[in-house]
């Protein structure tokens, strides 16, 4: 809801149905990296905050998805089409002009992506 309501507000309605489904699986990847599947999360640090970021200049919009965990994603190899998840990265590649990682120095991991 926040990025549809923030590019209707910047008069960037060409951008929000490609912006919500980066947003939504960089905000995806981040919950899972504060809450692996394997690990309970009673047992597991409850997240303090997730922040997401929308910058836009132009045509263009930069979504940035920060979280705790240092952990990088990693792309798979293979997807099957047959299973429920793993294609998140493979959409953002495929619908970002470009994307990526940084480390800030606060902690944690900031994925990054801009939008054609």
């Amino acid at each position: 809801m926040y990025v549809r309501q923030a590019l209707l507000h910047w008069e960037q309605a060409s951008l929000i149905e490609d912006a919500e489904l980066v947003a939504s699986e960089l905000i995806t990847n981040a919950v899972k990296a504060v809450h692996p599947p394997a690990m309970p999360t009673s047992r597991h640090p409850l997240v303090s905050k997730i922040q997401i970021c929308l910058i836009v200049a132009g045509d263009q919009a930069v979504i940035e998805v920060w979280d705790p965990s240092p952990a990088l994603p990693v792309m798979p190899e293979g997807v099957d089409h047959l299973e429920e998840g793993g294609r998140g990265l493979f959409l953002i590649d495929h619908l970002a002009k470009s994307w990526g990682c940084r480390h800030p120095y606060s902690g944690g991991k900031t994925i990054w992506c801009r939008l054609r």
